[in-house]
């Protein structure tokens, strides 16, 4: 079974695909880059919410505290970031 985060990433390469118009390595379209991006980060974040099972309400100080104590995953968390 497909976790929330899972179908989101899944719905942004489907945007990329069906939208963005590849032409060899690059997409055409900004409009649905910007899109599919935008989406997939949200994909990564509602990812991190699941895995730390943490509520919405208090996600940017959960975040600020675990990412700050953490560089495994701060490296992680700044990576999809500049990815994306």
């Amino acid at each position: 079974m497909l976790s929330n985060a899972q179908k989101i990433l899944i719905k942004a390469k489907r945007i990329l695909a069906e939208n963005a118009g590849r032409d060899g390595n690059f997409y055409n379209n900004k409009k649905y880059v910007r899109m599919a991006g935008k989406t997939a980060w949200e994909g990564v974040m509602i990812g991190l919410s699941e895995g730390l099972k943490i509520e919405k309400e208090s996600r940017l100080k959960v975040y600020q505290r675990i990412l700050t104590q953490s560089p495994f995953y701060l490296n992680l968390f700044n990576n999809a970031y500049e990815t994306l």
